[in-house]
């Protein structure tokens, strides 16, 4: 999970950050989940059936600056 949350800080994220996830495997949510909090990253989940626009609409208000996806 620190590995995970390291490689999410060098990208460019920081605390305070917003970021959607959507991740089919479980593991790899809940890691993730564990890293951008740890370093102080908000977060939303976004499901695989969530229409576009709806996307656009979350990502616009919550100004998420990332998305983690597969």
């Amino acid at each position: 999970m620190s590995r995970a949350a390291s490689q999410f800080q060098k990208a460019g994220l920081a605390e305070g950050d917003i970021v959607a996830i959507q991740l089919s495997n479980q593991a790899q949510h809940f890691i993730s989940s564990l890293a951008l909090a740890r370093f102080g990253a908000g977060q939303i989940a976004f499901a695989g059936t969530d229409p576009p626009r709806l996307r656009e609409e979350i990502v616009r208000r919550l100004k998420i600056v990332a998305f983690i996806a597969n």
